[in-house]
């Protein structure tokens, strides 16, 4: 009796203590467990609050030149966003850095296999639209195609066409190895750059309600206009 009345009292606690009831506690959680988990930069990278921000560079003014992050370069929150060597479906190389000036940057990453990075297609023109007119670039990168092989711009193009991407940038690994020191076992990989082309966050999510919250947070680091752009 005395067991059963133990299994019963384990079985009625919460999660964190079910480890004292003989749970292993050592072992991460798997990467499918929570989907919509977002890894957060814990320094807070610069940025004032949203209702503050100065207005987003025109996108003629985008390019290399303004990238204005000073910090290391990496693919986790809190470093600069890793620069690849990537190409669009008319096979032109591009950079990354050619979108620095942008208010933000949502960059899907995902492979034409998966079920999830489909999902997120679906919706992607949707939320590039609704947010171009607070300078944020929406960019669709391709990591391998359907038969898990390297993209080529014909499968660009008919990934961008299926989906009738018109208003997200659609991009693929020229060279088939330019995202693998982003992933982490889960696809699609959403990673949300700010003004200073840093990561403010990332996470595996096909929820479009999620990446709106974390496109948000990543606007909400622009700064504060100067003394010279507001006249004073």
């Amino acid at each position: 009796m005395r067991l059963v009345a133990r299994a019963l009292a384990c079985a009625a606690l919460s999660s964190w203590t079910l480890a004292a009831c003989g749970g292993d506690d050592s072992k991460p959680p798997p990467l499918t467990a929570n989907p919509d988990a977002v890894q957060t930069d814990p320094t807070q990278i610069g940025g004032r609050p949203a209702k503050a921000q100065s207005a987003p560079l025109p996108r003629a003014e985008w390019g290399p030149d303004k990238c204005a992050s000073k910090r290391p370069e990496g693919t986790g929150a809190g470093q600069r966003v890793r620069e690849m060597v990537l190409r669009d479906c008319d096979g032109k190389e591009v950079s990354l850095d050619d979108y620095c000036g942008a208010a933000a940057i949502w960059l899907f990453i995902g492979h034409g296999w998966c079920p999830n990075c489909k999902k997120t297609a679906t919706f992607a023109d949707e939320i590039a639209r609704d947010y171009a007119d607070r300078g944020v670039v929406a960019v669709n990168l391709l990591g391998q195609d359907a038969e898990y092989h390297t993209p080529t711009a014909e499968f660009c193009r008919a990934w961008r066409d299926t989906y009738g991407l018109s208003d997200t940038i659609v991009l693929f690994d020229s060279y088939g190895d330019q995202v693998k020191s982003f992933e982490n076992g889960a696809t699609p990989i959403q990673v949300f750059i700010d003004v200073d082309h840093d990561i403010a966050s990332r996470t595996n999510t096909a929820n479009p309600a999620v990446i709106r919250a974390q496109i948000d947070a990543a606007l909400a680091r622009i700064p504060l206009q100067s003394a010279r752009e507001r006249g004073d």
